[in-house]
């Protein structure tokens, strides 16, 4: 039944799971912390601008943190085991700056039209990896041995991420979001009139973001 709400409903949805925990975050004395994993396209940006909100309605004016975290998914071609040419770690290094020089200019986007209002603190990361599943669970969830932070509150993303021509879709990652984690997942619908025209690139993101956070 969920699985269907997610893929029917127009507006954002928030799924707990049956073997999770939903505290009152209001009444919480630790930080309410939410991670949106971003794919680089203007369809996965659509979780930004509910989530701001689903957190100012959760916490009410106690400080929120958010992490936005991009996966960089880009296939070794000579395996874990051994060394990459020149060229490739090259390439690795350049993919990684421009992940990171984009999730700067997101949250400086996000912050230029934040109702001031809103009490909520704003960072982000990139990781290397081929399985962005994984990836996102594991820094959602840290296992109690490797606990460096603390672990997140909830997850927020959207139904669709790049288009068709791309490796991974930000659909298939959701999909198995909601097999696999323990947290509350929140999961936005993107507006039909964006995901029809499936741009690339970020050029237009910081106009949709603008739009959504000042109506």
């Amino acid at each position: 039944m969920a699985r269907h709400v997610v893929h029917h409903s127009p507006i954002p949805v928030l799924i707990i799971n049956e073997q999770g925990d939903f505290p009152p975050f209001a009444h919480q004395k630790n930080l309410l912390r939410v991670l949106i994993p971003l794919d680089g396209s203007p369809l996965s940006e659509m979780a930004l601008e509910p989530t701001i909100w689903l957190m100012a309605v959760l916490a009410g004016s106690t400080q929120t943190a958010l992490h936005l975290l991009r996966v960089v998914d880009i296939p070794f071609p000579y395996g874990h085991t051994r060394a990459f040419s020149h060229v490739d770690t090259m390439m690795y290094q350049e993919e990684m700056q421009k992940a990171q020089s984009y999730l700067h200019e997101e949250i400086s986007r996000v912050l230029a039209h934040l109702p001031t209002k809103l009490n909520v603190t704003i960072t982000s990361s990139v990781i290397g990896s081929t399985d962005v599943v994984k990836t996102i669970l594991a820094e959602a969830e840290p296992v109690e041995e490797e606990l460096k932070a603390e672990p997140y509150d909830l997850i927020a993303l959207t139904t669709h991420g790049r288009g068709k021509l791309q490796r991974l879709l930000m659909g298939s990652v959701t999909e198995h979001l909601l097999d696999a984690t323990r947290l509350p997942l929140f999961i936005v619908q993107p507006h039909k009139e964006v995901a029809q025209k499936e741009p690339q690139g970020t050029a237009e993101s910081g106009e949709i973001l603008k739009d959504h956070i000042t109506t």
